[in-house]
């Protein structure tokens, strides 16, 4: 019997006249799309929204009982992360110029990120969600705020999406069906071939994908995908 890396690289190549059967290595050369440059284009595409696109606020929000945190006016659904937040890294938006009444309108935006982010599982990321995120930080960084720790764990976060949806495509399923187990049968199949030196195109972007299926396989572990580093 073959190697474990072996029969991976071998099954590349050749396959057995058994009827449909999936072929491993275009599923390999459509993963491979997933590089460094494609990661850096993604992150740019969500921040770009921001200057494409205007977000649609939820009218519900006008409605909500409002109360004082520091110096900030804020739902009083949000007040808990604020606090929690405050605590942890201090006023964010002690540098920003804009006007108090403006920043009590960025500071529930931060927060109701927040919230979302902690209701939400790694196999529950999409990529609307993403883009919203990520406007909300762009705002309020645009603003003055000192947000670039949340920024810093949302590329983790699309990392993770990343890592994600390779392992979807791999399994030919959805995001949502991905379990920790098909996570590391993937790094291990990556592992191989990285090791094996047969085919040396894989290795960079076999690299890079196993950093984005360890982010995911991380954030897989916990019931949502805001780290204990946010508040």
């Amino acid at each position: 019997m073959l190697p474990e890396n072996e029969r991976i690289t071998f099954s590349f190549d050749f396959d057995w006249s058994r009827g449909e059967s999936i072929d491993d290595r275009k599923q390999f050369q459509l993963l491979s799309r997933y590089t460094t440059k494609y990661f850096e284009n993604f992150i740019d595409g969500l921040s770009g929204f921001y200057y494409l696109e205007r977000l649609k606020l939820d009218e519900s929000d006008l409605s909500s009982v409002i109360v004082e945190v520091e110096a900030y006016m804020i739902p009083r659904t949000l007040a808990r992360i604020l606090v929690l937040l405050l605590r942890k890294h201090g006023d964010i938006g002690c540098n920003s110029k804009s006007a108090p009444e403006m920043k009590s309108i960025i500071v529930p935006f931060l927060c109701k990120a927040l919230h979302n982010m902690s209701t939400t599982k790694a196999t529950g990321i999409t990529k609307d969600r993403l883009k919203e995120w990520y406007f909300y930080l762009k705002y309020a960084q645009r603003r003055g705020f000192n947000v670039e720790f949340m920024v810093d764990h949302l590329k983790d976060v699309g990392r993770a999406y990343i890592g994600l949806q390779s392992v979807a495509e791999r399994k030919l399923c959805d995001i949502g069906s991905v379990q920790a187990n098909d996570i590391l049968e993937l790094q291990s199949e990556l592992d191989l071939l990285i090791n094996s030196k047969c085919y040396t195109s894989f290795i960079s972007w076999g690299k890079f994908l196993m950093e984005c299926s360890s982010t995911a396989l991380k954030l897989t572990d916990k019931d949502h995908i805001v780290g204990g580093n946010l508040f």
